[in-house]
């Protein structure tokens, strides 16, 4: 049966919290994203899905999510340790990164 990445195909596969996904699972979304194919090989053989999508995803600064915030209670180790979660080839394969700063609750204006 074809997975996620393959039922995206045509449209958009968006991963919340990327960097609470084990580093395997990330890694092997490196292949498809390239190809814009999927291979799945079983016993009965090889099977090939279309998987053209575009890759989106969102994860926090930190594990708490409050950084760079008096909030935030994680230690440097902590912080280097989340975003190292990421691997450099998946970073790579992101065309556009942006950051987004926390805005207060009464900062906003209609």
């Amino acid at each position: 049966m074809p997975g996620e990445v393959s039922l995206a195909h045509n449209g958009v596969l968006f991963l919340d919290e990327l960097a609470e996904f084990s580093r395997r699972t990330l890694d092997a979304l490196r292949q498809p994203i390239e190809d814009k194919k999927v291979s799945v090989a079983r016993v009965n053989g090889t099977h090939t899905y279309p998987a053209g999508f575009m890759f989106v995803t969102a994860m926090n600064p930190c594990p708490c999510g409050y950084y760079p915030g008096p909030k935030c209670r994680c230690t440097d180790y902590e912080i280097i340790k989340y975003r190292g979660k990421i691997s450099g080839p998946i970073m790579d394969r992101i065309d556009i990164q942006k950051e987004v700063h926390p805005v207060g609750f009464f900062d906003i204006e209609n």
